[in-house]
């Protein structure tokens, strides 16, 4: 008997889950440390700090592509990041995707995470973006220049996450976090930063420490700055 496994992807169209008054703008901002031994090819001191923000569009861009039955791929959802790396400088894009599995089945190949490939099921939560500005010097005069960023959330319990959808609320860490030696697949919650050379190229990871929205100024704290002035005029 052959059990064959066959992957069915779809387009669908989920509702815009926006409440803001941005058309659905959202941007999280995140925290995170290099977990990397210094080398000639990555001279990062351990613990130096990675910050930086990303925004993202649950409206303008609403189609979505199933890539498992419970897990989708956002493509082009986000539509600008920065980073800036202490002491070496900042990175930038314009365009990437988020793709949420809850849970949704990921493989792990040599410590690289590969989709679609059906190995483990997972709650997961990627970003995947096209970055550069960034540029490291190396002790062998080779400059690595940033190519790729990837945000990944991995949750072997399957309890960090409730939905596909795109939302307003980053993930909690803590889910994430609270199983990291387990085998064969462990929690994960890093940032990894792909770099090139003339003669190389090099992925670096950092652990994630902080992962939270940037809010949008309310209607109440904006009042304020329209009645300040017309309580000044009448009291001329």
């Amino acid at each position: 008997m052959q059990i064959r496994v066959v992957l069915f992807f779809s387009i669908a169209v989920l509702p815009c889950i926006s409440t803001i008054a941005s058309a659905g703008l959202i941007t999280f901002t995140f925290e995170a440390v290099n977990t990397v031994e210094p080398y000639w090819a990555f001279p990062v001191p351990l613990g130096q700090r990675l910050t930086g923000t990303y925004t993202f569009d649950t409206c303008a861009n609403p189609t979505a592509t199933a890539i498992q039955s419970n897990a989708w791929q956002y493509d082009g959802a986000v539509t600008s990041i920065s980073m800036t790396l202490e002491e070496f400088g900042s990175g930038h894009g314009d365009n990437g995707s988020i793709t949420v599995g809850a849970p949704g089945l990921v493989s792990i190949i040599g410590g690289s995470i590969v989709r679609p490939k059906q190995t483990f099921l997972m709650d997961y939560y990627f970003v995947s973006a096209t970055v550069g500005g960034l540029s490291i010097p190396t002790t062998r005069g080779e400059d690595l220049q940033l190519q790729d960023f990837d945000l990944f959330l991995m949750d072997a319990d399957q309890t960090a996450l409730d939905s596909v959808q795109l939302s307003e609320v980053p993930p909690d860490l803590t889910p994430f976090l609270d199983n990291p030696d387990r085998t064969p697949i462990a929690d994960s919650a890093q940032i990894r930063l792909s770099f090139l050379s003339p003669s190389v190229s090099r992925a670096f990871n950092f652990q994630l420490t902080s992962l939270t929205v940037i809010p949008e100024p309310t209607t109440a704290t904006l009042v304020p700055i329209g009645i300040v002035p017309a309580v000044v005029r009448r009291s001329r």
